[in-house]
């Protein structure tokens, strides 16, 4: 007789994987790096729909790349934060509150991201109406959740976003506020090998191997504490698709390698577009260091017109500056071997100009010869071309684009 209640078990445990899908919150086309290479992940486990909820800000042209990659986008208003005097940056808001608007969904996984799925995860789904990992205290952590979309509760956290308290200012903060009771949940198991499903209708903790903070690998002097489904990039400055993050903060490279392999399965800059960008390379390198022949950089402010004060304080200037202006002229997301190359050549040519026309200056030649301004032309011809290679390079572009790029200098 038992055998008859088979079908209806297995029925119980099949769930359609339309029910379930990963979401993202999209406020700013900075981010698109981001969302591509998270998208590309999602898509090699091959088992759930991807939703970017974007805003308003985010253009056309954002969207468009984003749905070749197979993202379902959903454009809905940003949900400003109540505390935007204070809080300026647009990271402030409380856009995450839409996802609780996608009924037609059963379950969704929040990802933040700046996160990256190591492996497949499914079996999360299983845990229950809202789940979080709390982190360094009783606060929990909203780069990733479970949740299942309700439109009342929806429309009831739309009625709390004034009255409801902020510790951050955003929604991480208006969330711990508004599931206050999280703290006492149960932890998750993790497992679905067996009849026995969790709550539908409770509060979970998720395990720190579905939020694994980055931040404390470092701190722990570089070993894992266990083995992440889910690598969450916490620390501020050194988000992964930073070129200067690289190589002192390792755990880049795994993101850096899952952006590589999507650049190539997405259009990858062609191989001789990256051959010219080494031949810039080469070009500007030879013309400094055929510039460079003879100059000495300790003896060079060491002139009468100098005072001793000068003498001492020019040269530190002079590579603070060069570090400086170098470190911004480069794209942020460059991909991090060739940005080094273009902020070390930058740093030889910012340096030779400072030094020179301030010597030249301080010891009154202001008229240059005709072979210093062959010099500085041909650096500042370089200089320009190199700028747009970069912009070139870091966007991917054609040499269509890059002709185009040229009529614009």
């Amino acid at each position: 007789m038992h055998f008859l209640f088979l079908p209806i078990f297995l029925a119980i445990l099949q769930v359609d994987a339309s029910e379930f899908a990963y979401a993202s919150t999209l406020s700013s086309n900075d981010f698109l790096l981001a969302a591509r290479v998270l998208a590309y992940r999602l898509n090699s486990f091959n088992d759930y729909p991807y939703i970017i909820v974007a805003t308003e800000e985010i253009t056309n042209r954002s969207l468009e790349y984003l749905k070749k990659m197979n993202v379902t986008i959903v454009v809905m208003p940003k949900i400003e934060t109540p505390y935007k005097s204070t809080h300026i940056a647009a990271k402030y808001q409380y856009s995450k509150i839409n996802l609780w608007s996608l009924t037609q969904y059963k379950r969704i996984l929040h990802l933040d991201l700046d996160t990256l799925p190591m492996r497949p995860m499914g079996e999360i789904f299983k845990c229950g109406s809202f789940c979080v990992t709390n982190r360094h205290s009783d606060r929990f952590n909203t780069g990733v959740f479970v949740m299942e979309p309700n439109l009342t509760i929806y429309e009831d956290m739309l009625n709390k976003v004034n009255k409801l308290e902020s510790y951050d200012g955003g929604d991480q903060g208006f969330l711990n506020s508004y599931f206050d009771q999280l703290k006492y949940a149960p932890m998750f198991d993790g497992t679905m090998n067996s009849f026995r499903f969790e709550r539908p209708d409770g509060l979970r903790s998720l395990s720190w191997t579905y939020n694994y903070d980055v931040g404390m690998y470092y701190l722990n002097g570089g070993k894992m504490l266990l083995q992440p489904k889910i690598m969450h990039f916490t620390l501020g400055p050194t988000k992964p698709w930073l070129w200067w993050t690289y190589p002192a903060f390792d755990l880049n490279w795994e993101w850096l390698a899952v952006r590589i392999s999507m650049e190539t399965d997405f259009g990858a800059t062609r191989k001789d577009l990256q051959l010219f960008l080494q031949t810039c390379i080469l070009l500007i390198l030879l013309n400094v260091a055929f510039q460079l022949f003879q100059w000495n950089f300790k003896g060079y402010f060491a002139d009468k017109a100098f005072t001793r004060g000068e003498a001492y304080v020019m040269p530190s200037l002079t590579i603070l500056f060069s570090i400086i202006a170098s470190f911004e002229l480069i794209p942020s997301q460059t991909h991090p071997p060739n940005a080094w190359l273009f902020f070390f050549t930058y740093l030889i040519i910012w340096m030779v100009f400072i030094s020179t026309s301030y010597r030249r200056v301080r010891t009154g030649q202001v008229v240059l010869t005709c072979e210093s301004t062959r010099f500085a032309c041909i650096t500042l011809c370089l200089a320009c071309a190199f700028w747009r290679s970069a912009i070139c390079f870091h966007n991917r572009c054609s040499f269509e684009e890059i002709d185009g790029h040229w009529e614009s200098l």
